[in-house]
């Protein structure tokens, strides 16, 4: 991302996104029955899901990295990635009321402890360099 330069992050998503469509289209087509059938006894749900998926996954959060890839190294932005597992399980316990076991719990702090160490090592090799 860092060498397409005046590529705005949402423009880039935008369009990685169109360019899904047709194989993703064509392997329904071979591999699916029933689409159009689905696609209208659909629940509000489904449509909300996907719309969830569209605006908040997509758009908003790999745009938003495509954004930071382009100003702040990659070394620096990408530990942030491992902790999705982290927010997902947090999510699932304060909206689905979800219970956290021990596993959850020491799984967490070894994520947020090696998202830490990948930083602060980041952090002192860019400070290093001449």
């Amino acid at each position: 991302m860092r060498r397409i330069k005046g590529a705005h992050p949402m423009t880039v998503q935008a369009w990685t996104a169109l360019a899904a469509i047709p194989g993703s289209l064509f392997l329904s087509s071979l591999f699916e029955f029933g689409q159009a059938e689905a696609l209208f006894a659909a629940p509000w749900q489904a449509y909300a899901a996907i719309a969830y998926s569209a605006l908040g996954a997509s758009i908003l959060g790999h745009g938003g990295m495509n954004y930071l890839y382009q100003k702040y190294p990659v070394t620096l932005v990408s530990p942030f990635l491992l902790m999705a597992p982290v927010f997902a399980v947090l999510t699932a316990v304060l909206f689905l009321e979800e219970h956290l076991s021990i596993s959850d719990l020491l799984g967490g702090a070894m994520t947020l402890l090696g998202v830490l160490i990948i930083s602060l090592r980041a952090r002192q090799k860019a400070t290093n360099r001449p």
